[in-house]
């Protein structure tokens, strides 16, 4: 795609960039910080959800490890039945919740993309632009 680009714009770049320069730099400009900004845009959105994964699988990793302490601890308890039978619910529901923290943590790491995810990617508007370049192109020939 990046090999297309480039081969379009080196037919008509040479005729048409000095022109842009001299007459009509403000869009060349503006051109650039919008690609500027929208990498910018997407680079924060991989963080935020590198941080999110990251954060998930910390807490999927620790839950998962007091899960099976805490089982254990339940089912030595039990084995000595040194526990009232109006508490042995205790036993199990302590273990349970960290499954189940351990289940969601972990079904959040293993997601990919974020809640809200950037409209415009940069591959989308390289994408644009080729399709505009192209059509310019077009009408040049």
């Amino acid at each position: 795609m990046l090999a297309a680009f480039i081969n379009a714009l080196t037919k008509w770049i040479p005729s048409l960039l000095p022109k842009l320069v001299t007459e009509r730099p403000d869009l060349l400009i503006d051109h650039a910080l919008a690609y500027a900004e929208l990498a910018k845009s997407e680079l924060q959105a991989m963080k935020r959800d590198a941080i999110r994964r990251i954060v998930a699988a910390s807490v999927a990793l620790f839950s998962g490890l007091s899960f099976f302490m805490l089982a254990g601890m339940a089912l030595m308890l039990q084995a000595t039945r040194e526990i009232r039978i109006d508490m042995a619910w205790v036993l199990y529901a302590v273990p349970g919740f960290m499954l189940v923290l351990t289940i969601v943590a972990a079904v959040v790491a293993s997601t990919k993309g974020g809640v809200g995810e950037p409209v415009k990617s940069l591959t989308d508007q390289v994408r644009l632009d080729i399709t505009a370049f192209r059509a310019a192109m077009d009408e040049r020939s």
